[in-house]
């Protein structure tokens, strides 16, 4: 797969996404609620310890830690993980399943993972993501403001206000 169609910056498959594995995580979660099958509550748990696979050569992960101590949850993860995309919106879908997740189990680990996702949000949505009277930037890696992301992404950041 070419991010953000540069075919210099391809992943291959396997690759673990933080924006598919937060929604996956949030399904998964509401699912077990509103069924009580526990086979839900299975696919939760797996869903999360992928968000929490941390960085190893060659193989698959969730999240990183940047030197400057912020929590990425990877929608596109590579190696050296610098070169990952750190992309807002798939931060924020990450973190939304996270957060149903520590709702429903009361992990401490899933509300720091939560708590840390968001603080990074804090401290790159208006200094790294935002442009002034323009769209806001779809990630830091390719720094491209596309119009449409931008309706998705008001619409995270009021449901986090909320």
């Amino acid at each position: 797969f070419a991010v953000q169609g540069d075919t210099t910056e391809t992943l291959t498959a396997p690759w673990y996404s933080g924006m598919a594995q937060g929604l996956a995580l949030s399904a998964f979660t509401r699912l077990f609620q509103a069924t009580g099958d526990p086979a839900w509550k299975t696919a939760a748990d797996a869903t999360y310890a992928s968000l929490d696979n941390t960085p190893v050569e060659g193989e698959p992960f969730g999240s990183w830690v940047s030197a400057t101590g912020d929590l990425w949850l990877e929608l596109y993860p590579r190696w050296p993980v610098e070169m990952s995309e750190r992309v807002l919106n798939g931060q924020i879908f990450a973190a939304f399943g996270l957060y149903d997740y520590a709702q429903l189990t009361g992990s401490p680990d899933a509300l720091r993972l939560y708590d840390g996702a968001l603080t990074t949000v804090t401290t790159y949505l208006m200094s790294q993501f935002r442009t002034p009277r323009w769209a806001s930037l779809y990630s830091l890696g390719h720094r491209v403001p596309p119009l449409g992301y931008h309706q998705t992404l008001v619409g995270q950041l009021l449901h986090l206000q909320h």
